[in-house]
């Protein structure tokens, strides 16, 4: 198991989906979209098991900024609306092929 190989994956995910482009999810940027799309890739990175510090290494984020979008995950679904809802759905589906992948 590759993590940066698992990493890209997501991340690629993340970026199809929401069509927020790789560069711009690991900027440093504020636009709503491509925070709520950062929240989406930190929510399931940590779910296939990588620690907020190293999602704050891998995207060139503070480990802060990681923790606060990962505790923010749960209210910007209910607080967003459907169309996260539909992101989140579809890149869960996804991330869960690429876990299987790997796990091998």
């Amino acid at each position: 198991m590759c993590k940066s190989k698992i990493f890209n994956d997501v991340l690629h995910v993340v970026a199809e989906e929401t069509g927020i482009s790789c560069d711009e999810l690991l900027a440093h940027g504020k636009y709503p979209d491509v925070v709520e799309a950062r929240c989406l890739l930190f929510f399931y990175l940590h779910k296939v098991g990588f620690y907020p510090s190293q999602i704050a290494r891998m995207t060139g984020q503070s480990r802060q900024c990681v923790t606060a979008l990962l505790n923010s995950y749960k209210d910007r679904l209910n607080f967003k609306g459907k169309m996260l809802s539909i992101f989140s759905h579809n890149i869960g589906l996804k991330v869960a092929e690429i876990s299987l992948k790997w796990r091998g």
